[in-house]
């Protein structure tokens, strides 16, 4: 017989303050504490736990063994005869270094290994609606590669979701964070992870420790797979990269994997208390994060008078090894007073995708206060910082005395477009440029890539005019509705249904698996509700099914338990034989608080 008892992890120590979103390594002792205790004694007791997955050093306050888990993550099994109760002590000696990715500009969409499919399918804490689906792929249109796909879907996350301390101790569903846009590092991994498998790219669970806010935490963070594992963390905004401070304890498919569980061995019923395991870790060495971009710029004009604009333009490439996200933050300088010199308009802190080699281009437009005092030139008047790149101080300035005035007008006979049209624009002025996330030719935009847009005409004088552009992309199919059984039997006929949205045909195929017949590829006619058929063989294995669904070449992942036909014995619920028998009565998410 099982008992689920929840618990609210307990605040963890707090130790000199140090900044973990730029520690590239972290030398330090983590320790594990928890409190059990029984009313009765027991004969055996035994508690099983995750813990730190790398460590130099391990000391455990009892006898205590390791085996692995499904996954491959180690877990620490502890154990104490004749108990009446203990304290958990584990301490690890770590060394940990920051994660960069190695991936490079893989095309998208992305196929996923057969033997990562389960990566790719719905599960308990990370079901795949319709909403989900239809919200991932709008994030994602246009995106050059599967990389930027992830980045984007990690940024809406970490943008559009509130983070709540509330839900701390609560663990809600990839569903209802999606309806609701709150929670904590749970619920923004559980969102993350659903929206990226709902686009047919692997995407795992992963746990471990943290430093937040003064102390340390439980964590939770994704891992997603392009021909290599690598780390998103949408609740800190870390996309391709993972600060040392992230401790990792394990991956898995599904955040309620995670558990801690107590098993005794008595000879009657009882129960055991436990109190939530705490994570500290006493930092002895940190280092900072090497620089992974370099950053140069062009400003344009380079001087400009009060009330007037100046374009700056940032160019980050990506020196590393693997395909990287960042950010980057523009401020003012202040004058004596204390105010500041100039404002911006554009450069929001969006995050920048870039695989190695690549290069992106981001447009800062600054305006200068009209309040300036006459006769001063200000010159250092704002800083660009480049998340694990430099910092550049641009060299525009303020001539108080230029008062130079001229009349620039920008039109574009539209402010929306679908992908492979042109928009037609024209400027009227002179020694002007256009600066643009979209290509030109001649008097023409291309709508190459979708997204939302802009274009940027500036002259001489530092007159500034910017229009916004909307770029859509429509795929020829609208695939919602997925319905089939989550299990069944040896030897069962059963069907899955979907529908398909649209205009013209379409090519349905499902992929045979090791035990289920799906019909062979068929076309139907666009709109219209889908029914495939499909048997279970006779002699099935018990193990979960993952198939393929594709839709006119747009794939969704499909898993379908499976169990054998019960006989007369094994349908029996239990036997109980004598008093001396083993209970599992505790069983504990000791990841459930988020930070």
């Amino acid at each position: 017989m099982r008992w689920l008892l929840a618990f609210i992890l307990l605040a963890p120590a707090v130790f000199g303050d140090f900044n973990p979103r730029e520690t590239g390594f972290l030398d330090g002792n983590a320790e594990i504490t928890a409190m059990i205790t029984a009313p009765i004694v027991l004969d055996e007791v035994n508690y099983t736990l995750y813990a730190p997955q790398k460590y130099d050093s391990i000391a455990v306050s009892t006898k205590y063994s390791k085996e692995k888990d499904g996954y491959g993550n180690e877990k620490l099994v502890l154990n104490w005869k004749v108990f009446s109760g203990a304290s958990v002590e584990i301490k690890n000696r770590i060394k940990n270094e920051a994660i960069f990715s190695k991936v490079t500009a893989v095309s998208f969409p992305y196929t996923a290994p057969k033997e990562l499919i389960q990566y790719v399918t719905g599960s308990e804490s990370i079901p795949l609606t319709d909403e989900i689906r239809e919200k991932a792929r709008e994030i994602i249109s246009g995106s050059e590669n599967a990389f930027e796909a992830v980045a984007r879907i990690s940024h809406w996350v970490y943008t559009n979701v509130k983070y709540d301390i509330a839900f701390g101790g609560e663990l809600y569903d990839s569903s209802w964070v999606y309806k609701n846009r709150k929670g904590t590092c749970d619920e923004f991994t559980n969102l993350f992870v659903a929206m990226v498998r709902s686009i047919g790219i692997p995407a795992r669970y992963a746990a471990g420790i943290v430093y937040s806010k003064g102390g340390w935490d439980y964590h939770a963070w994704g891992e997603v797979y392009l021909d290599g594992w690598f780390p998103v963390d949408p609740t800190w905004n870390e996309v391709g990269w993972l600060d040392a401070s992230h401790i990792p304890m394990g991956t898995f498919t599904d955040g309620k994997e995670n558990l801690a569980i107590i098993g005794y061995i008595a000879e009657q019923k009882t129960s055991i208390k436990s109190t939530a395991p705490k994570a500290t870790v006493d930092v002895l060495e940190t280092r900072g994060l090497p620089q992974m971009f370099d950053v140069s710029y062009e400003t344009f004009p380079k001087t400009i008078g009060p009330g007037r604009y100046s374009v700056i333009e940032a160019r980050i490439t990506n020196t590393g090894n693997g395909c990287l996200a960042t950010s980057s933050d523009i401020t003012s300088r202040v004058d004596d007073k204390g105010q500041k010199i100039v404002s911006f308009e554009g450069g929001d802190n969006h995050l920048i995708s870039i695989c190695p080699g690549g290069e992106k281009k981001i447009h800062f437009i600054m305006k200068s206060r009209d309040d300036l005092p006459s006769g001063y030139v200000f010159s250092k008047l704002s800083d660009i910082k480049t998340f694990l790149g430099k910092t550049i101080t641009p060299d525009v300035e303020i001539d108080t005395n230029n008062k130079k005035s001229s009349a620039l007008l920008l039109r574009t006979e539209r402010a929306e477009a679908e992908r492979g049209e042109s928009i037609g624009y024209e400027i009227t002025g002179e020694k002007y440029r256009i600066y643009s996330t979209l290509p030109t030719e001649g008097n023409k935009i291309i709508a190459s890539k979708a997204g939302n847009h802009y274009i940027i005409a500036i002259d001489e004088t530092g007159n500034a005019i910017k229009k916004e552009l909307k770029v859509t992309e429509k795929l020829p199919f609208k695939v919602t509705e997925i319905k089939h059984p989550d299990t069944v039997k040896c030897g069962e006929a059963f069907n899955v249904t979907f529908s398909v949205s649209g205009k013209g045909g379409a090519k349905i195929a499902i992929e045979n698996t090791q035990d289920i017949a799906f019909d062979t590829q068929k076309e139907v006619s666009v709109p219209s509700t889908v029914l495939v058929n499909a048997i279970v063989a006779e002699k099935c294995s018990s193990q979960d099914q993952f198939t393929t669904l594709d839709v006119g070449g747009q794939k969704y992942y499909l898993k379908i338990g499976e169990f054998k036909q019960k006989d007369a014995i094994s349908g029996v619920s239990s036997i109980i034989t004598g008093i001396l028998q083993k209970i599992i009565d505790f069983v504990l998410s000791i990841f459930s608080k988020a930070s």
